[in-house]
């Protein structure tokens, strides 16, 4: 009887124990840890980069500054390691469009050849040499010499820039389909001393803003997000910016020079960066390819995140919220991008580590 009585009173207690847990008993999420490393699920995106290099009378001087300043641009790709293809293309490769025959192939295909320089005499000339590298990639060998050829293109273009339906020709053309990549982010630059005035008439336009054949920009954006996917590019310009610039350029003996509003308006509407052509090309250059980089870097994740629960490292190194040289969040697009020194190298292992909001 006392046996079953302790029995009974045993009982009693580990209910009321459990009951009394079972009211206090508190829910925590587990953090979810989403791990970015390119032998598991995430593979660093690669890079492909278009330059498009005004080739009219008024460029010499600005594409000398662009072939000298290359390595502003180049050294943050080599440091990192990134697999990318870069390839120029011109401001007047969109005259393929309506010259047909073997010219069309001739303006739409990616250039591997530039102006060949011819001293004393003039710097530039319409004669050419070759690199017989139409793609660059990591793996080019002298990739600067190969770069000055190419990016050289001479100043015996058309006055006529096309810069956006040069784009759109150079990216279509099947010709061209060894430097597009589906997987990769794409990077387009513009560098040009007037403003695009693409038309769907070979007719120039002489500068007019409001000619009812001028192409929208809205065009072009359009098509980029549905080449490149929305998100995945930008169009960064270096061009004139004020009247300042302007007026510096309409100076000398040509007074041609134009502010490049639409080029610019697309960079700003594409999140690229806007850059002066009157400016420090070196400085430019640099901007451009961190700007790059970065959304190149960007990482999305899938659950809203508590904010403060945030743990992200690169190669177990824990990396700072901040947007020098660390991490910062955007939760409209949910993605965490970064910045300057942690900007992850090729095949780094990224770690993001939060607790989500809500649980699944």
């Amino acid at each position: 009887m006392k046996q079953r009585l302790k029995l009974l009173l045993a009982l009693a207690s580990t209910l009321a124990m459990v009951a009394c847990e079972k009211a206090n008993r508190s829910f925590s999420l587990l953090s979810e840890k989403t791990a970015f490393t390119q032998s598991a699920q995430y593979v660093q995106k690669k890079i492909d980069v278009l330059w498009v290099v005004d080739n009219s009378g008024t460029m010499e001087n600005s594409q000398s500054s662009l072939v000298m300043n290359f390595g502003a641009f180049i050294n943050r790709f080599k440091t990192l390691n990134y697999d990318f293809h870069m390839a120029t293309t011109t401001t007047d490769a969109y005259k393929g469009k309506f010259s047909g025959g073997e010219s069309e192939t001739t303006y739409r295909r990616l250039r591997s050849w530039g102006a060949l320089p011819k001293k004393p005499v003039h710097p530039f000339s319409c004669e050419v040499r070759t690199s017989g590298v139409t793609v660059m990639t990591r793996d080019t060998p002298n990739i600067w010499d190969v770069f000055l050829i190419n990016a050289t293109q001479s100043t015996c273009g058309s006055g006529d820039e096309r810069a956006f339906a040069s784009i759109e020709d150079v990216l279509s053309f099947p010709g061209n389909s060894d430097f597009r990549r589906p997987d990769a982010f794409l990077a387009v630059i513009i560098v040009s001393d007037e403003d695009d005035f693409s038309s769907t008439s070979s007719t120039y336009l002489s500068n007019n803003y409001a000619d009812p054949s001028l192409i929208p920009i809205s065009h072009y954006q359009q098509y980029l997000d549905q080449f490149a996917g929305a998100g995945n590019y930008s169009v960064n310009a270096i061009s004139i910016m004020d009247q300042l610039c302007l007026n510096d350029l309409n100076s000398g003996a040509n007074k041609e020079h134009r502010m490049g509003t639409r080029h610019l308006e697309l960079a700003r509407l594409t999140g690229g960066v806007q850059a002066s052509i009157c400016g420090d090309f070196s400085a430019s250059l640099d901007l451009i390819s961190e700007s790059i980089v970065q959304l190149a870097s960007s990482f999305k994740i899938d659950r809203e995140p508590v904010l403060e629960s945030f743990r992200v490292t690169v190669d177990d190194v824990i990396v700072p919220n901040t947007a020098v040289d660390g991490w910062t969040y955007e939760p409209t697009t949910m993605m965490v991008t970064f910045h300057g020194a942690s900007i992850p190298h090729e095949g780094a292992a990224v770690s993001i580590n939060y607790d989500p909001v809500k649980p699944k």
